[in-house]
């Protein structure tokens, strides 16, 4: 049972989803209205001439097919998406459930309410980009405390070639 909002597990949908599935309810509804309005039409029009549809029924599937099949495969993507973005959320539920109060903070919030809130946002992205360049610098000096044992060693190298090859002359 749906209650509130929140799926049968106790967690909430994402606004995001939701939209998904509206989109995805709207493109099924236009599918069955096209396939209902273009039947309709092959009626009338072999009506005018005379015929039933059903003495020419492959050519009246396919016209009923070219129609409206964009609408089914748009309602069937749709409704995938929102199952993989629910499951996604499932998966990493604090992430989503993150974003989803920066997302309300910034939006329902007043004016300066809504500034301390971008600002919030921005510190935290903040904090995560200096988290990324802090291991990229560490990266860094990692490499090259190792580049100057390297350098020597391959000085070495060159030098002993050197005077081997001077002792062969």
């Amino acid at each position: 049972m749906k209650k509130n909002g929140k799926t049968a597990n106790g967690m909430k949908r994402s606004k995001l989803s939701i939209t998904f599935y509206v989109f995805a309810a709207l493109s099924a509804l236009y599918f069955l209205y096209s396939v209902v309005s273009t039947w309709s039409y092959l009626g009338s029009y072999y009506a005018s001439a005379g015929l039933s549809v059903t003495d020419d029924l492959s050519t009246a599937i396919g016209y009923v097919i070219t129609g409206s099949f964009s609408f089914l495969i748009t309602t069937v993507m749709m409704f995938g998406i929102a199952v993989i973005y629910d499951q996604l959320c499932k998966l990493n539920a604090s992430k989503c459930a993150k974003d989803e109060a920066k997302a309300e903070k910034v939006c329902a919030c007043g004016e300066k309410d809504e500034k301390a809130a971008k600002t919030e946002v921005i510190a935290d992205k903040t904090e995560e980009a200096e988290a990324a360049a802090s291991e990229t610098a560490e990266e860094a000096l990692n490499k090259l405390e190792e580049a100057p044992e390297n350098e020597e060693a391959s000085e070495t190298e060159a030098a002993s070639e050197n005077e081997e090859n001077a002792e062969e002359k």
